[in-house]
């Protein structure tokens, strides 16, 4: 019985000597040898001018202004740029309900629409921008303006609608 443990141990021994072997040779880092990188002076003596001049140009820092303010409320910008829109154009700025068109001017060139807005009056033609969904006049006729502007359901899904402005005071100038 002995003699089997004493084989038993020698074997294993053996068997384990052999793999420390195998394991380091895993184990060495693989140096591999670069060429050292080639210089080609004669073409450094060719442009040593064209290098000096280069490095001899002063650098300016790029100034470096970030167009957000992290610490103001996104509600609060959201605000102001509503506010930059009302005062870019009167007519942007009215609903279609408070555009009155007052009265239509006929030329050999087309129809003109005389439009009052808060006791403004403007001169518009087709192809003009007016009220807040950015509508875009498409017809002008004796006694209404026609007015295609894009509205939102309550889904979020945007259609192309089109609105009819009818004359008030009845009258063609």
């Amino acid at each position: 019985m002995k003699r089997i443990f004493l084989l038993l141990t020698a074997l294993t021994l053996i068997a384990c000597g052999g793999e420390d072997k195998a394991v380091s040779d895993i184990k060495k880092p693989v140096v591999r040898k670069e060429a050292p990188a080639k210089v080609d002076l004669q073409k450094l003596i060719e442009q040593e001018e064209e290098l000096k001049s280069l490095f001899r140009q002063k650098v300016e820092p790029l100034k470096y202004k970030p167009n957000k303010d992290p610490f103001r409320s996104v509600v609060e910008v959201y605000k102001e740029n509503l506010a930059n829109q009302f005062n870019e154009n009167p007519l942007k700025n009215a609903t279609l309900d408070q555009v009155k068109l007052v009265g239509v001017l006929s030329s050999k060139l087309g129809n003109v629409g005389v439009v009052e807005i808060s006791g403004q009056t403007f001169y518009v033609k087709i192809g003009d921008k007016i009220g807040l969904n950015d509508g875009i006049i498409v017809d002008i006729g004796d006694k209404y303006m026609r007015i295609r502007q894009m509205e939102k359901d309550i889904f979020g899904n945007v259609r192309s609608v089109i609105k009819e402005v009818l004359i008030s005071d009845g009258g063609k100038l």
